[in-house]
């Protein structure tokens, strides 16, 4: 069976499209495959999508599967138009959490950033529950079907990065004035929750953190502390901490030409706006071309954004936290992942 990721991007760009093939059904990080799904997964999930579509107004719709990742997500044809449907994994996150990044996704998007513009129910809600067979409970999101073009690294340039400074300092900035509403509720992006069970992997964290041991604990252990003295520099004010995306990473943006739009807020929260920077940093790390990228990406930030000097030196601790998350998932995994060797090195030369 191959399954279809077909990659988003802002409706102006609809028609810059690219998809890629995974050949098996399952959950992928990195397209790189790591969990199979279930017998039937795939038909159990699309029946959970067709059963909601009457809730947002669009029976008769074609419905294809995109991707089974954490979520299980799919391109909805109507004749007024397409859209793009995702099934919320049960355990990731609540309602609340759920309905709170789509309230902020329609803010954005309604204030002309280029992001995913949420439709609601018939009733005008942002989700629907519903049930699957066996009687467990999903929520199920629609939002504006926008294409695009994930760029693969070797076509990533100066400008491309530039770019995305200038969409994540128009983030912040518009971010810096919103107030959320009275119960609005998202993990944190901070030291509370990247080395504590605050996060997007909430008590997975704590799984991990019993999974490792010895020089790797030692490090991380020290890349906390230096992260918690980071944050503590900058100061947690409505002008350095905010909503932020969490995940701004190449994967999450799309573009035509040199135009990103920015995509899956799954791992929004609340957080230091140095840390979305980070995250793009951590991608280019390594790379002939990454000082010259860093200084472009950072650039386009500061157009739009200027950073504290606490800002700037706190990007070597973001930078390890960000290892410092992968590494959580993976050892929450297996405490003898492939992946914690890399990201053990890297976290260490980020903080050289």
């Amino acid at each position: 069976m191959i399954v279809y990721k077909v990659y988003k991007i802002y409706q102006p760009y609809k028609h810059c499209i690219v998809s890629k093939k995974f050949r098996q059904v399952g959950i992928y990080i990195f397209g790189r495959q790591i969990v199979n799904s279930p017998p039937n997964f795939e038909k159990q999930m699309h029946q959970i999508a067709t059963s909601t579509l009457p809730a947002f107004g669009l029976e008769g719709s074609v419905l294809t599967g995109i991707q089974h990742l954490v979520n299980s997500s799919f391109r909805v044809q109507h004749w007024r138009g397409d859209w793009y449907l995702r099934v919320y994994h049960p355990h990731r996150h609540d309602r609340n959490s759920v309905e709170a990044e789509l309230v902020w996704l329609d803010t954005l998007a309604r204030a002309g950033l280029p992001v995913p513009k949420p439709r609601t129910t018939l009733d005008g809600a942002y989700l629907w529950q519903t049930t699957s067979p066996s009687d467990r409970p999903y929520l199920v999101s629609l939002t504006a079907w926008i294409a695009g073009v994930i760029l693969p690294g070797a076509e990533r340039t100066a400008q491309h990065y530039m770019a995305v400074g200038t969409l994540l300092g128009q983030l912040h900035r518009y971010t810096t004035q919103w107030q959320p509403p009275i119960g609005f509720q998202r993990p944190r992006c901070d030291a509370a929750g990247i080395y504590g069970p605050l996060g997007v992997m909430g008590r997975t964290v704590e799984v991990a953190w019993q999974n490792v041991a010895g020089e790797l604990r030692t490090d991380l252990e020290a890349a906390r502390d230096r992260l918690i003295d980071a944050e503590g520099a900058i100061g947690q004010t409505p002008q350095t901490y905010g909503l932020i995306h969490g995940d701004p990473s190449f994967g999450n943006l799309l573009f035509c030409e040199t135009a990103p739009a920015l995509i899956d807020f799954d791992d929004c929260g609340f957080g230091f706006y140095t840390y979305d920077l980070v995250v793009v940093l951590a991608g280019a790390w390594g790379k002939a071309d990454y000082h010259e990228n860093r200084q472009a990406l950072l650039a386009g930030y500061e157009a739009i954004r200027p950073l504290e000097t606490s800002e700037r030196a706190a990007i070597p601790a973001m930078m390890a936290a960000r290892a410092a998350s992968i590494i959580f998932w993976a050892a929450a995994q297996a405490v003898a992942h492939p992946w914690i060797a890399g990201q053990h090195a890297r976290l260490l030369a980020y903080l050289t």
